[in-house]
């Protein structure tokens, strides 16, 4: 929590940008095997923390085309998600299969 706190608004949410940026890169050599550049990694994080910057100035940056997921003949995917309030003691999960 330290660490937080002696952080600005925009080194946390650059830091959370950089998390996200990490986290799809893994997934991504997980489900598709193939090493990734570092620098790629970082600067996905660096755009998208732009991209959200502008947008939060109401100046939309260059928009990334949109892709949908058509499946793959014979496969399922499962979609998970965890909520967790440490308050009140409780968890919530959900999950979606198409």
């Amino acid at each position: 929590m330290a660490l937080y706190t002696s952080m600005s608004q925009e080194e946390v949410q650059l830091c959370v940008y950089g998390l996200w940026s990490i986290w799809w890169a893994r997934n991504d050599f997980v489900f598709n095997p193939r090493g990734l550049d570092p620098r790629f990694v970082a600067d996905r994080a660096r755009y998208g923390y732009a991209e959200f910057l502008s947008t939060m100035e109401g100046k939309a940056s260059r928009a990334l085309p949109v892709v949908k997921w058509s499946g793959i003949q014979g496969a399922v995917k499962i979609n998970c998600d965890v909520a967790a309030d440490h308050a009140k003691g409780r968890v919530g999960v959900g999950c979606v299969a198409r």
